[in-house]
């Protein structure tokens, strides 16, 4: 399984290190505004599994394409993006959980 968390705050960081330390996971991607930040949780909490990068959560189209990459989506970013990406998990046919609210 694949799964991408989209923010790379502290229950973002959470996430990838649970999912990357979990054996049924196969690939983890982190992604945030915040490059440096999404490569140092990368870095830090993940594993060989973990892939990082730039990510607007507000831009619902890119959110599409990313999200096609994935079998789920883990939202960790505030509750006001969420109703776009939820909306763009369904477009890629991606299992779609958010942590704010």
């Amino acid at each position: 399984m694949k799964i991408a968390v989209i923010g790379a705050g502290k229950m973002g960081r959470a996430a990838v290190y649970d999912l990357a330390h979990n054996p049924d996971v196969d690939a983890v991607g982190v992604y945030d505004i915040d490059a440096p930040t999404a490569r140092l949780v990368a870095r830090k909490y993940g594993r060989r599994n973990t892939v990082a990068g730039r990510f607007d959560a507000g831009d619902v189209k890119r959110a599409v394409a990313l999200f096609k990459k994935y079998d789920a989506v883990i939202s960790a970013v505030t509750y006001r993006y969420n109703p776009g990406l939820a909306k763009a998990a369904i477009a890629a046919g991606a299992h779609f959980f958010d942590l704010g609210g």
